[in-house]
């Protein structure tokens, strides 16, 4: 791709894409949303192929420019619904968790241990992504049969609702086997749960050392909460 082509094409999805966001905030249009989420892939993906070939400042401003996109697209519709202060509001807190994510990254970058763990891999890493996505597919086959049965059999909307102390309760005491809500539920929980779990070794196999790093503080915080919840 030269220059020339990526700045026409730059240019081109960049004006396709206000318009869909003027016409979507005008009219609250879905197909405009559709169109809008299209183009701004199309966009990265743009960017990301010729995004070697451009000064770090500049690639930079025009990531900003896709990021400031899909904020307007994203908090927007609230804006003209709630006023300014919560849409200030929310998007502080917005700017704050990013501001978190960019700050672990980095520092996840800078840690040597990580490096080396990173080195560690790269012998085993190849099997190592056959053996998540083989674990990854599996766990996504398990919640796809949970619910398909569910909603073939079901005959109520709360056939598969359980609250989490439930569930824990049924399986320390191992009653979840006595009932096939409960046994089809522990098969889409842990369909979930696997794919989860397999997706984010997947990723802490292949990605950089900053996404390792987020990837476990994630799954980490999910899986203490989840184990600390009484509900």
């Amino acid at each position: 791709m030269t220059p020339l082509v990526f700045a026409g094409a730059f240019v081109a999805l960049s004006l396709a894409m206000l318009y869909a966001t003027v016409r979507y905030l005008a009219a609250d249009g879905q197909r405009w949303v559709f169109l809008y989420g299209g183009l701004w892939i199309a966009s990265c993906a743009t960017l990301g192929a010729f995004a070697s070939h451009l000064h770090p400042v500049l690639a930079g401003v025009l990531a900003m420019w896709l990021i400031a996109h899909w904020v307007i697209l994203r908090y927007g519709p609230s804006l003209r619904r709630d006023g300014f202060l919560p849409f200030a509001i929310r998007t502080g807190r917005g700017l704050l968790t990013l501001a978190v994510v960019l700050l672990v990254f980095g520092i996840g970058e800078a840690l040597p241990f990580l490096h080396d763990f990173d080195a560690a891999l790269e012998p085993r890493r190849a099997t190592l992504q056959i053996v998540f996505g083989v674990l990854l597919a599996t766990g996504f086959v398990l919640f796809m049969a949970g619910v398909i049965h569910l909603a073939v059999t079901s005959r109520s909307s709360r056939d598969g609702e359980f609250t989490f102390a439930e569930v824990r309760r049924a399986w320390h005491e191992g009653t979840w086997r006595d009932t096939v809500r409960m046994r089809r539920f522990v098969v889409i929980a842990g369909g979930v749960a696997l794919a989860i779990l397999a997706g984010a070794a997947l990723v802490i196999v292949t990605a950089t050392p900053g996404i390792k790093l987020l990837v476990a503080i994630a799954v980490g915080y999910a899986v203490v909460r989840t184990t600390l919840s009484r509900s």
